[in-house]
């Protein structure tokens, strides 16, 4: 068993998944310095003539926009904050589907981690028909320790959650902090509280954890995760 597999099975034994309310993000388009990073990620993917889709593309568009400027073929597309039909051009995005368009490469960058896990399960069943190469670029265990770092500082709306929401799925967990506080949790509980999401004054983010559905990891650091389908 390879460590991505030893992963998944950890995460599969105690896995609990958000059913709340459908969480809304304030940030609907990535930073420009998050968008050059995507950029460099897809670098080594990319050869000139591909034609290529950017789902989840944000109201601005500025992935699509770096690559179309590299003089890619690009189709931006956003359920959420796409507007009107075009999705070729510099600027825009659609938020309708390219409809029987085929790509060499699709990808969504920083979309399945702010989004509830049935969601993320639609979008992969939307995205891998469009393309052979499908890569979904999201944040990493960094999620786990943001989630520690706000509960060993107490903070109200992070504790709340904890207790409240995540705590009616992991009894375990819950009983272990109520004992002894942030410092009862073990690092696997910090894990699974980010694979099970939570909400900040910032918005709703979450762990993905694609190896359960196939995806390789195809790269990994802290702070990201690249899949690869």
């Amino acid at each position: 068993m390879d460590t991505s597999q030893r992963v998944a099975a950890r995460f599969m034994a105690a896995r609990c998944v958000y059913t709340g309310p459908a969480p809304s993000s304030k940030e609907t388009s990535i930073a420009a310095n998050v968008s050059k990073f995507v950029q460099s990620v897809l670098r080594s993917q990319i050869q000139p003539g591909m034609r290529i889709l950017d789902w989840g593309a944000g109201k601005v568009a500025r992935v699509a926009d770096l690559l179309r400027g590299q003089g890619h073929e690009v189709y931006a597309y956003d359920p959420f904050n796409g507007t009107g039909r075009d999705g070729w051009s510099m600027g825009s995005v659609a938020v309708v589907p390219p409809k029987g368009e085929k790509f060499d490469i699709a990808f969504t960058s920083f979309v399945l981690n702010v989004v509830k896990e049935d969601v993320e399960n639609q979008i992969l069943a939307s995205v891998q028909p469009y393309a052979k190469w499908v890569f979904h670029i999201c944040r990493g265990r960094e999620l786990a320790a943001q989630a520690e770092r706000a509960l060993v500082r107490e903070d109200p709306m992070m504790v709340e959650f904890f207790k409240t929401t995540y705590g009616a799925c992991d009894q375990a967990a819950l009983a272990r902090f109520e004992a002894e506080g942030a410092a009862g949790l073990t690092e696997a509980d910090y894990l699974n509280f980010a694979a099970h999401g939570f909400i900040t004054t910032k918005g709703f983010q979450r762990l993905p954890m694609l190896e359960e559905k196939g995806y390789s990891l195809a790269r990994e650091t802290t702070n990201y995760k690249v899949y690869a389908q």
